[in-house]
């Protein structure tokens, strides 16, 4: 992880944004499931505060790895 003859930072980008974008995807599977249980329509389909701020956060973490 430290042996990166690049950058020493894009291994510590790749692993936070995949760790974030698991976090993500495991709450929309929740939101689905949960949805599913309570027999809601597919159009009926709504984003938690937490998907939200997940979404803004990798957003804002992929444009600071294009910065740096």
């Amino acid at each position: 992880m430290h042996d990166c003859p690049y950058e020493r930072y894009i291994p510590i980008y790749l692993v936070v944004g995949g760790c974030f974008g698991i976090v993500k995807n495991l709450s929309m599977l929740r939101d689905r499931i949960r949805d599913n249980r309570e027999n809601r329509d597919e159009g009926s389909a709504r984003t938690s505060i937490l998907e939200e701020l997940l979404a803004m956060f990798l957003l804002a973490w992929f444009i600071a790895g294009l910065i740096n």
